[in-house]
């Protein structure tokens, strides 16, 4: 960890990795229904000023991040400003156990980002902020946003664990520390530009929604099936047997591009050049030894293009294992490039032509370019402060990023679920796909 100390405050330099990560909060929703008549019987102040206590207490593990970025030093401050935390009454509502059984899509594009706060990066904007959500009649709701330029997904996830493990056991017991070594290990550098945010939405394009698709296990093995079942050689030339690996996050990936693909078919007349950039971490797949704790941004990308003119069968149609192919290979080669690279400085040039083919690729018209995120096996359902585990994780809608997919696990952890975000005259489309129809509006989980 790099710091500079004055006299009144502490700087901590953020990683080269950090300088070029998106500058949003991410927002995560839980929802929790209360289990047992002990629980309908918590008081949700009580609830609330353990979770203040528990978030304080939290901030002095993680102290960088109750601080204040500070663009001009490239560093955070730490002048231990501390987090925001928000209280919110939900009334006039169904309870939470009857509003859940109803069409999250629609409440995912409608009403459920009022349950998160939607901060914009600043000097003076904390870099954690939470809201509790208490409902009417029964349950609440915890939204929260920490700050992508000093915390990837992993990193965040893990905050929220501590946070609700300090809320059941106290700091004393806690163990687990984090590390905020990656600026010794990838210093900043001069003169970066700023991410490109030109995935943002604009004019006609913020109209925005969001659709929420639930693969069961069992869905899941059926479009492993499909994929086992290739004979194709056309995709991955090294062998075949990356058809009997494929991971239900490829899978699952794969049908969605699909019907993305055959979706801008039906916009344009005929099939058009893809990208899918999807964000791959590069911890414990480098020289370096990144600590499994750290906090901060360790990822890259891996890009699988699809082309028309060669990625057509001899009907003219494209295949799930041509394309689920295509993602494993890209995820593969992005992982031995980072495992080949000998020292920080070539690691970090992968990164930045990792975002630059990004970056070119959302400029070009001709190509359809979208960004996938997997929670996949993160501790999502773990955040239990006390009153038990989470009913449901999620992502409200971002209102300013379209093309958006970002999968999780369902509740029962055999599952994944998909958030595609979408403009509305694309959804429409989307959303008639026969093959789509099935998986729209299932809850596996509940």
């Amino acid at each position: 960890m790099i710091l500079d100390c004055s006299k009144e405050s502490c700087f901590n330099k953020i990683s080269s990795l950090d300088q070029v990560a998106s500058r949003v909060y991410v927002p995560r929703l839980f929802f929790y229904l209360p289990t047992t008549e002990v629980e309908r019987r918590l008081n949700t102040l009580d609830k609330s000023e353990l979770l203040q206590k528990s978030l304080s207490e939290t901030l002095t593990l993680y102290y960088p991040l109750a601080g204040r970025y500070i663009k001009d030093k490239v560093s955070v401050e730490c002048n231990d400003k501390g987090g925001e935390y928000l209280e919110a009454r939900v009334s006039g509502c169904l309870p939470l156990s009857q509003l859940l059984s109803q069409d999250r899509s629609q409440l995912l594009s409608k009403w459920f980002h009022k349950l998160v706060p939607d901060p914009v990066e600043s000097d003076t904007t904390p870099l954690v902020i939470a809201q509790f959500n208490m409902f009417e009649c029964e349950g609440v709701a915890i939204g929260a946003c920490i700050a992508h330029r000093v915390a990837d997904g992993l990193s965040c996830f893990h905050f929220i664990e501590t946070w609700a493990k300090i809320s059941r056991v106290g700091l004393a017991n806690l163990q687990f520390c984090p590390s905020f070594e990656l600026s010794s290990l990838f210093p900043s550098r001069d003169n970066v530009p700023a991410p490109r945010e030109s995935n943002n939405a604009s004019g006609a394009d913020n109209c925005l929604t969001m659709k929420r698709l639930v693969f069961s296990a069992e869905a899941i093995s059926n479009l492993k099936a499909i994929v086992t079942s290739s004979t194709s050689t056309s995709v991955v030339s090294d062998s075949e047997s990356w058809k009997y690996r494929a991971s239900r996050v490829e899978v699952v990936l794969a049908f969605i591009w699909l019907c993305l693909i055959r979706l801008n078919k039906a916009r344009h007349g005929h099939f058009r050049p893809s990208l899918l950039s999807t964000a791959v971490s590069m911890r414990k797949k480098t020289i370096l030894p990144i600590p499994e704790n750290s906090c901060g941004n360790t990822l890259t990308r891996a890009a699988p293009r699809f082309f028309p003119d060669d990625d057509q069968d001899s009907e003219g149609n494209v295949q799930l294992q041509a394309l689920a192919g295509k993602i494993r290979h890209a995820i593969k080669s992005s992982v031995e490039n980072v495992g080949k690279a000998s020292n920080a400085d070539e690691i970090v040039s992968l990164v930045d032509n990792a975002n630059e083919e990004l970056y070119k690729a959302r400029d070009d018209p001709d190509t359809d370019c979208y960004i996938a995120s997997s929670w996949c096996r993160f501790p999502i359902y773990e955040a239990d402060h006390g009153w038990g585990k989470p009913s449901w994780v999620t992502m409200p809608m971002l209102p300013r990023m379209r093309n958006l997919i970002v999968l999780m696990d369902t509740f029962d952890g055999d599952g994944v679920e998909a958030l595609v975000t979408l403009d509305e005259s694309g959804m429409h489309i989307f959303e008639q796909d026969l093959e789509i129809i099935p998986f729209l509006g299932q809850d596996v989980q509940d």
